[in-house]
């Protein structure tokens, strides 16, 4: 179909999967379930890295800049994390 440029393309990405992490080594966590979490850009990724097939990643979506901190609680199986302010 044509575009004229002027109005947003009908079609969207959708995110099939997320390679790379930011680089920050304190940045990797493992949950109590193997799952591995880890921060890439502005997103948060759980990937269980020891399931065959893989499963789907899941993501931490809502930081508008890079995640400059991740952090992850055993005991109550949750994670937080954080940017700075834009």
């Amino acid at each position: 179909p044509e575009h004229d440029g002027r109005a947003p393309p009908a079609a969207r990405l959708c995110r099939e999967h997320v390679f790379g992490f930011t680089g920050a080594v304190h940045g990797i966590h493992f949950s109590k379930g193997g799952r591995c979490i880890y921060a890439a850009a502005a997103l948060c990724v759980v990937e269980d890295v020891f399931s065959d097939p893989p499963a789907p990643q899941l993501y931490f979506e809502g930081h508008n800049a890079d995640v400059t901190c991740l952090s992850y609680c055993v005991t109550h199986d949750l994670a937080i994390s954080g940017q700075r302010d834009p």
